[in-house]
């Protein structure tokens, strides 16, 4: 995300020019990177799910039979 803010200094620095307050500034550079974590996140849980399902077929015939997707549950079972 620095990486991104340091390539974008113009776009921002034109930003405050035009009135927009350090805050806001801040702000929106933190949606964004809160925005793009969720999409990375989301994604990889898909070519996970995708690339794990296509290694799981074809080593069919070695003997891996089972997809396991773990996923959170409850800590209390009644």
């Amino acid at each position: 995300m620095l990486l991104a803010a340091f390539e974008r200094t113009r776009e921002i620095g034109l930003l405050c020019a035009v009135e927009m307050g350090r805050r806001q500034v801040s702000s929106m550079v933190r949606w964004e990177a809160a925005l793009g974590s969720v999409y990375g996140a989301i994604l990889g849980l898909i070519l996970g799910i995708f690339f794990g399902m296509a290694l799981t077929g074809g080593l069919r015939d070695q003997g891996v039979n089972h997809q396991i997707i773990p996923y959170p549950r409850s800590a209390c079972s009644h």
